[in-house]
């Protein structure tokens, strides 16, 4: 018995030797998987061909923005993209042809889009710009010609003809106009107020020339204008409430120079109201902005989804 036992496990040690066993099929080659629509394998350079395609993919089944995404996870994203494309995973409208020409076209509308109201922002700030200097806009005046309808940017889709409400850049550039021009007043006062005193000073020193500055006359100097000063301040305060004039209260033209104060402040107070209140029309108008870009968004996403409907299903959106 012990001689067939050997025979037997020698005859299965050469057979698991055999050219015939498992290890020739697992280095058989395997077959590439027929892609949809003849489709061929992707590979990492085709990253930017399928940029359009990809971004769509990301949107509709992920919910995720590839311009928002770091390179790092978009590379991710790309990668498991590619494998399920090359696995054939994906459906099938994924591998349509027709899909990503509409999602480059998509694309292309939308930088179209985004350039055209990049434009018309800037027109309207330049108009911002040239309403807030008019000395500026009336010096090219002249030199314009009656072709303005054909030069400048075209309006964006969607947008109203006509003047449009000032944006928040805008009003912003105004306000700082105005405060440089406020600062400017300011400095000027300023320096003629310095160049009155100066002149009045000169002319005290015309009249009654002061003693050089570190001499004995000049502490003399020094020491009585501290005396009269004092003695005059002592004699006030004995004398008691000394009445007041209503025109040094008031100012020199009294009661008219008050209320043109008051009418002062209140076109101030409604300079501020026209101020917050366009403020928030222009915030108003970015809203509404955005509101609409939601919309066209949602309406794409949508158009997206039916196309995918009617080609794997054969159905209307």
């Amino acid at each position: 018995m012990e001689p067939t036992s050997t025979v037997d496990r020698t005859t299965k040690r050469r057979r698991s030797h055999s050219p015939h066993g498992h290890s020739t099929k697992s280095r058989q080659d395997v077959q590439p998987v027929k892609l949809p629509f003849k489709q061929s394998q992707l590979r990492k350079r085709d990253y930017d061909i399928y940029y359009t395609l990809f971004a769509d993919y990301l949107d509709l089944q992920k919910q995720l923005e590839l311009s928002s995404l770091s390179e790092t996870e978009a590379k991710g994203r790309w990668k498991s993209f590619m494998g399920k494309w090359n696995r054939g995973e994906l459906s099938e409208g994924w591998y349509d042809p027709k899909t990503k020409a509409r999602a480059d076209a998509h694309a292309a509308e939308e930088r179209s889009t985004s350039s055209a109201a990049a434009l018309g922002r800037a027109k309207v700030t330049q108009q911002g710009m040239n309403t807030a200097q008019p000395g500026v806009q009336e010096q090219h005046s002249d030199d314009e010609d009656g072709d303005d309808d054909d030069l400048g940017p075209s309006l964006p889709t969607g947008q109203r003809a006509g003047p449009q409400a000032p944006t928040t850049q805008d009003l912003q550039l105004r306000h700082e106009l105005q405060a440089g021009d406020r600062e400017n007043q300011h400095a000027m006062r300023k320096f003629e107020r310095k160049e009155e005193r100066s002149v009045a000073q000169a002319r005290l020193d015309g009249l009654a020339p002061r003693a050089a500055a570190g001499t004995r006359d000049r502490q003399i100097e020094k020491r009585r204008d501290a005396a009269f000063s004092n003695k005059t301040f002592a004699e006030s305060k004995d004398a008691g409430v000394a009445e007041v004039p209503e025109s040094d209260l008031l100012g020199a033209s009294g009661v008219e120079e008050y209320k043109a104060e008051v009418q002062k402040n209140q076109r101030k107070q409604s300079e501020r109201e026209i101020r917050k209140e366009e403020v928030l029309r222009a915030r108003a108008v970015e809203r509404e902005e955005k509101v609409a870009e939601f919309r066209r968004k949602e309406d794409k996403t949508m158009e997206m989804l039916r196309g995918l409907a009617r080609e794997r299903f054969g159905v209307g959106g």
